[in-house]
């Protein structure tokens, strides 16, 4: 299938539905469009609605494009509101939400690839209750700014595929994953990806950046440790909020199908749980009093790297990030980790990746207390090694934290567990 015409035809209902309650009345014809005259009309004549992928074709990018429309909306008085229904409204095709649950309850990981919006998937998953079934999403980050705007990001930026649009290639990102699950093109039984058209066109040679590179290594550990950071606070409340709700109903309706087989009609309990709004924190950053940190292979190649992990340890595809750039971490814990690092870094003792590996560095759990006050708990695999040495491995942490170049760190304690 043409990729480009199979596109126009997904972005046309796409625009058909966000436009159609601002048809103009005027009779004046649209203006030509040309890359520096975009056609801003907001009807939903069929000569507009292609517009968007003309733009397309002539820059490489309709993002732009995509933007002003999304600003003229807001100056036009389009509400959030009135997007999101129009959005909830669109019907699914026929017997996805079905192949969606089933894929769940096999267990399988789904997989969303998009070159829409995180707002609008999310809002249509919402809707259809169909959230709980897709476990990543890949698509162009959008958040409504404090005017009401809806503000769209690209994925990414790429110039390496010339069938894809500059800010999302639906075929890089299938061979990221398939790279980071190990996978070859033939192997795609062992993972159920959700795909659009043209997603294998966009691909004739092997992309070979890996997932986690040292540009994108923080956004990446960021969308795992702190999935919503990307939205306003606000937003990351009302979402909590709508989650609870789903969790709520449906344990109310196992309740009352269990009940319906147990009791008799005039008998059955009305189960009513309600939910309260989610409360605000007063405090957004820098709130863990407790982190642990641990050792892997990180993005340099070094073995000896202290941080969280991206990927699965089950499937051996795992990669070690620093939390350096985390807002939810405290600096001292930050600090902490990093003079740890550097210590093992120089350490002749070899990291212990496995229980059966041989290694003996293992991981590194910091506390804090309101005061400020730092608890530091090293986790150390003996293997074989005899209890003398263990101690002295005990002795020189301690003299590196007390005495030494951790010294700054200022701890209050020092544990060593050996097991």
């Amino acid at each position: 299938m043409n990729r480009q015409k199979s596109d126009c035809v997904t972005d046309t209902v796409r625009w058909r539905h966000l436009v159609s309650w601002r048809c103009s009345t005027s009779t004046t014809p649209s203006p030509t469009v040309t890359p520096s005259t975009p056609c801003m009309n907001t009807c939903t004549r069929a000569r507009c609605l292609r517009k968007p992928r003309m733009l397309a074709s002539l820059t490489g990018n309709y993002m732009p494009y995509e933007r002003l429309v999304f600003r003229s909306m807001r100056d036009k008085g389009v509400t959030r509101a009135q997007i999101r229904a129009v959005v909830e409204s669109i019907p699914s095709v026929p017997g996805l939400e079905d192949v969606l649950r089933f894929l769940e309850n096999s267990g399988a990981e789904v997989i969303f690839i998009s070159d829409a919006n995180s707002v609008f998937i999310q809002d249509w998953l919402d809707a259809h209750k169909l959230s709980h079934t897709v476990r990543r999403i890949f698509t162009n980050p959008a958040h409504y700014d404090k005017d009401g705007c809806l503000q769209v990001e690209d994925y990414h930026v790429q110039d390496t595929c010339q069938l894809s649009t500059h800010n999302l290639c639906k075929g890089r990102i299938l061979e990221d994953l398939r790279q980071m699950s190990n996978l070859s093109p033939t192997e795609g039984r062992k993972s159920s990806i959700g795909i659009g058209c043209g997603l294998y066109m966009c691909q004739p040679e092997p992309f070979q950046s890996p997932f986690v590179t040292p540009e994108n290594q923080h956004e990446r550990l960021a969308d795992v440790v702190t999935p919503l950071w990307r939205l306003p606070y606000e937003e990351q409340l009302q979402h909590k909020y709508k989650w609870a709700l789903s969790v709520v109903k449906q344990f109310t309706t196992k309740l009352h199908l269990s009940a319906r087989k147990s009791r008799p009609t005039s008998r059955r309990p009305n189960y009513f749980i309600p939910v309260n709004q989610v409360k605000a924190s007063p405090l957004t950053e820098e709130y863990r009093n407790k982190d642990e940190f641990n050792i892997r292979t990180g993005v340099d190649g070094n073995p000896k790297t202290v941080g969280f992990f991206i990927g699965s340890p089950a499937k051996g595809s795992t990669v070690c990030v620093r939390g350096t750039n985390l807002i939810n971490l405290k600096q001292s814990h930050k600090q902490a980790a990093q003079a740890y690092e550097d210590y093992i870094r120089i350490s002749d003792l070899p990291a212990c990746h496995d229980l059966y590996d041989g290694g003996h560095w293992r991981s590194f759990i910091v506390r804090s207390t309101s005061s400020g006050k730092l608890m530091a708990t090293t986790v150390f695999h003996p293997q074989n090694m005899e209890h003398a040495a263990v101690e002295e491995e005990a002795l020189k942490l301690r003299e590196y934290f007390v005495h030494g170049a951790g010294a700054h760190i200022n701890l209050s304690s020092l544990y060593f567990q050996a097991w």
